[in-house]
């Protein structure tokens, strides 16, 4: 699933001269704990608790609190955008 997301945002945020947008690195950087901690739990089995746990490694970062945010949305909407698409 996520491969396919970053496939999908590639293709989505794209800039008119054709290459991807920025935000497509920021998805990139949102996504790498989910894939290290989770990389191969099935997708039905990550929920809140999960989320949390990638949150809490954020923290662990010394990421910001708007910076952790941004990115736990990134990771949601990637939730959303695959029970919208199968």
């Amino acid at each position: 699933m996520l491969i396919d997301y970053i496939r999908f945002a590639e293709g989505y945020y794209r800039k008119p001269e054709g290459r991807h947008a920025s935000e497509v690195d920021c998805i990139k950087l949102a996504m790498r704990p989910l894939r290290k901690v989770y990389g191969y739990t099935l997708a039905a089995d990550f929920g809140p608790r999960a989320l949390k746990v990638i949150r809490e490694r954020m923290i662990a970062a010394d990421l910001c609190r708007t910076e952790i945010n941004k990115r736990v949305r990134h990771i949601v909407h990637m939730f959303r955008w695959a029970a919208e698409n199968d």
